[in-house]
């Protein structure tokens, strides 16, 4: 294994939540390439445990098998090996941002579900079929959203 590969390993992409309540991070369990976004409950008086936060969504997330072959090339350009979740962002009132395979997905806050909101392939993010418009939107450094 070499250098750059081992290196995804390790715990990256640190984050505080909106209201300074916990740190997470992208690591992989057991010497996977597959990351998970990973929590720590950092107020006074936590246990400092880190536990997963999102598990990864019904198709899968990101995998060698899924990604299409232009993603496969960028990726491979960067360097980066790594597949599940490889990006996310806090937003307004403690959401969690994680886009996949094109798609956005959005944990309200450490509890809740994952849900889709956008759907890169043509379906509605409920699931089913239908237009989907184009929205571009980020997460701001202050924690605000730009659509």
């Amino acid at each position: 294994m070499n250098s750059e590969k081992l290196a995804n390993y390790a715990p990256s992409h640190f984050k505080f939540s909106p209201d300074d309540s916990y740190l997470t991070y992208l690591h992989t369990a057991s010497h996977q390439m597959a990351r998970q976004l990973w929590v720590v409950d950092i107020r006074e008086g936590s246990s400092l445990q880190p536990r997963q936060v999102l598990a990864p969504p019904s198709n899968g997330g990101d995998t060698e098998e899924n990604l299409s072959l232009d993603e496969k090339l960028r990726r491979e350009r960067q360097r980066a090996y790594a597949v599940g979740i490889t990006t996310y962002a806090w937003g307004v009132g403690e959401k969690i941002l994680v886009p996949l395979q094109g798609s956005l997905y959005v944990q309200d806050g450490i509890e809740g579900p994952l849900r889709r909101v956008y759907d890169a392939h043509g379906g509605s993010p409920g699931g089913g079929t239908g237009e989907v418009k184009y929205h571009d939107a980020r997460a701001e450094a202050d924690g605000g959203m730009e659509e």
